[in-house]
């Protein structure tokens, strides 16, 4: 597969667990999605279900007590999990980033705001009150 008809992102199987006082306490199991370029994504879900450690797993950014137990995550066709740190610093910031949403600000807004397509293809969202 050539990077032109690669996904942006492929999660395929992905299992993450956290290690607490001597025990693994799976947070994420057998997790499968991918993102075409172009596409926008929105992982939604209750609190604490784990949405945060995905989008921590796709940074990389995964506290030391995190296990990455099985599974895979590609990046424009590229193995993120195996990425030397010198190949996740020309990605972060360059080709790959995370953007943190501000509570204060509806998730709709947001997206209209870092997203100009979105606008540009008449998709709106109610102002703040």
């Amino acid at each position: 597969m050539s990077v032109a008809t690669a996904a942006a992102v492929e999660i395929d199987g992905l299992t993450i667990s956290y290690r607490r006082r001597g025990r693994a306490l799976r947070v994420i199991s057998d997790l499968s999605f991918s993102i075409r370029p172009g596409e926008a994504y929105g992982l939604v879900g209750e609190s604490g279900c784990g949405k945060t450690t995905v989008a921590m797993a796709l940074m990389r950014y995964l506290p030391p007590n995190a296990v990455v137990e099985g599974g895979s995550i590609r990046f424009a066709g590229d193995d993120l999990l195996g990425a030397p740190a010198e190949t996740l610093r020309r990605w972060r910031g360059n080709r790959m980033a995370m953007v943190y949403q501000d509570p204060a600000v509806k998730a709709g807004r947001l997206i209209i705001e870092l997203h100009p397509w979105f606008a540009a293809a008449g998709l709106r969202v109610n102002p703040p009150k």
